[in-house]
Parts: C-alpha cells; structure tokens; sequence
C-alpha cells in the first residue's frame, strides 16, 4: 500500500498515469511525502490495525455509562 501512495505521488517527476495529469491529483495527494521502510513507527501504526489478537470481547459497560452494544466480528 505505501509503495502504491509512493508512486502516485510522482516524486521523480514523471507522470504514472498518462489519462491523469498532475493537476488533477488532490493537492493533499500531491504533497504526500514518500515512504520509507525507515519508517518504523507508521508500519508499526498500520499493522496494529489489522492485529489478529486484538481482543474482541465485548465488554460489560464502559466508563461513559452508554449501552454495550454493537457487532464485533
């Protein structure tokens, strides 16, 4: 995934996409700074979303006092 964000921001300056130019890239897109596997903390972020032993029980109540609800899968 970061590779895919890496080349659409066409940091070397060559278009990827020869239908979409780079003006018509979301200006946020644009100035998405490259990736590296340097990046520790970012993969480490990413890969705790999809943790396969984050705990799923749902619990009894929560602080806030709201019902306990929903369909954790």
């Amino acid at each position: 995934m970061l590779g895919f964000y890496d080349d659409v921001t066409d940091r070397d300056g060559e278009d990827r996409n020869l239908n979409v130019s780079r003006e018509q890239l979301d200006p946020l897109l644009r100035r998405l700074r490259g990736v590296d596997d340097d990046d520790e903390d970012l993969l480490a972020f990413l890969d705790a979303l999809s943790d396969d032993t984050f705990d799923r029980t749902i619990p009894a109540r929560v602080p806030s006092g709201l019902a306990v609800g929903g369909s954790i899968r």
